[in-house]
């Protein structure tokens, strides 16, 4: 998780050091899709995205555009994917 939550616990953890965390969970963004894919350039999906949402909020990033758009692809994603088997790791995906 985001090096933020440790900073909120307490443990000294630097702006650069969540700047460096923010910068890599941003490029993993796809902003033609909308959601979050790994950093090798894979297409997003519902696990993904959700932990790529979830780590910029916690990173102070509520309000940027990759989480905006993050959140309306999860929004959109398809109903029929929430049947538990068109989804891998889709118990996973709802942790966030």
């Amino acid at each position: 998780m985001p090096p933020a939550w440790g900073r909120d616990a307490g443990i000294p953890v630097q702006r650069k050091t969540i700047a460096k965390s923010s910068t890599y969970v941003r490029s993993c963004a796809k902003p033609e899709i909308g959601g979050f894919g790994y950093g090798d350039g894979s297409d997003p999906r519902l696990p993904r995205s959700a932990a790529g949402c979830m780590s910029l909020i916690m990173c102070g990033e509520r309000d940027s555009q990759e989480v905006k758009r993050g959140l309306k692809y999860l929004l959109d994603y398809p109903e029929t994917k929430f049947d538990g088997e068109g989804e891998s790791n889709y118990y996973y995906a709802h942790y966030y």
